[in-house]
């Protein structure tokens, strides 16, 4: 097996690639396997974004937008130094197309393809979806117990 020799296992190999993003004429790398406290943070945000713009709660939507912009300046300065204030210098547009990009990448497009090997904090796996659904959670399952969940 690639990755293996003399009793050395690569568990760096399982790793998904860095993720390339270009942003105001530069190009950026986040994480291609993001920490999951980050990404269930973004989830429970885009949640409470909903609950608020339903609500038409101006003062609530701005808080969310400021929690929104220091998750995703997290996720770049991963792999770069970034300046202070860098999320929240991202147009809102931009940002929510890179949350709705980076659900894609790492929970799939609903297609069979590739999967992530961390458990998904929530269900995005439908293409025309664009956020998650509000209150499911998916729990990681191992090929023993597939059938016996709830």
């Amino acid at each position: 097996m690639s990755g293996e020799s003399a009793g050395l296992i690569d568990l760096d190999a399982v790793l998904a690639p860095d993720i390339r993003v270009k942003l105001g004429g530069e190009t950026y790398r986040l994480p291609g396997d993001a920490p999951t406290e980050t990404l269930l943070s973004i989830v429970q945000l885009t949640e409470e974004m909903d609950k608020a713009v339903k609500a038409t709660d101006e003062t609530r939507i701005l808080e969310l937008r400021a929690e929104m912009a220091e998750r995703v300046e997290d996720l770049f300065a991963l792999r770069q130094d970034i300046p202070e204030g860098f999320g929240a210098a991202i147009p809102e547009v931009q940002t929510v197309e890179l949350v709705r990009r980076l659900f894609q990448h790492y929970y799939g497009d609903g297609e069979g393809g590739d999967r992530p090997t961390t458990p998904t904090p929530a269900s995005s796996r439908n293409g025309a979806r664009s956020r998650p659904r509000s209150g499911r959670t998916a729990k990681p399952r191992s090929p023993s117990s597939a059938s016996s969940t709830s």
